[in-house]
């Protein structure tokens, strides 16, 4: 497998977060690469599974996991990670409470403070493509809506530093 950043193994092999609990036995990964492997290793030791979208970028690997999770009857969920942060849990909570006005435009900006590393871009397909539907799900989230129109910006600045390590 590749590597996993920000976590350590637990008794069993399987990366971890370092705040959860031992009995819980959860995994938080961070390169979309490893979504589907690990998530199937996960099921295979017994453990239910939130994954954060997508499985994996091939069907065949995703029908893999699919099979997995019917053959261990673990549960098994697919979801946005930011619905589960504490700040943009705050935000929902205030829009929902009426305590921002009456929502008429929903504007999000969505940055790295710097460029991701080559590895990332490599599994990942990219800030766009990996990130972006986290901010049109903020939108329905938020709204307690579907949206009726976008509109998106986006641009590239190339790191030399990157395009080095990536030759």
């Amino acid at each position: 497998m590749g590597k996993v950043h920000r976590c350590r193994k637990d008794n069993k092999g399987l990366p971890r977060h370092p705040q959860r609990s031992r009995d819980r036995g959860s995994t938080d990964l961070r390169l979309t690469d490893q979504h589907a492997p690990v998530s199937i290793e996960a099921l295979r030791a017994g453990k239910h599974v939130f994954c954060e979208k997508p499985i994996d970028h091939d069907v065949e690997k995703i029908k893999e996991v699919l099979s997995v999770v019917k053959e261990t009857g673990k549960k098994y969920q697919v979801g946005f990670n930011r619905r589960f942060d504490h700040n943009f849990r705050a935000i929902h909570e205030a829009v929902k409470a009426g305590k921002v006005g009456k929502q008429q435009i929903i504007k999000i900006t969505s940055r790295d403070p710097e460029p991701p590393p080559i590895e990332y871009v490599k599994v990942s397909g990219g800030i766009f493509m990996d990130m972006t539907i986290h901010d049109f799900d903020m939108v329905r989230y938020l709204s307690g809506s579907e949206a009726e129109e976008v509109f998106a910006v986006g641009s590239v600045t190339v790191n030399p530093r990157s395009v080095r390590r990536a030759m």
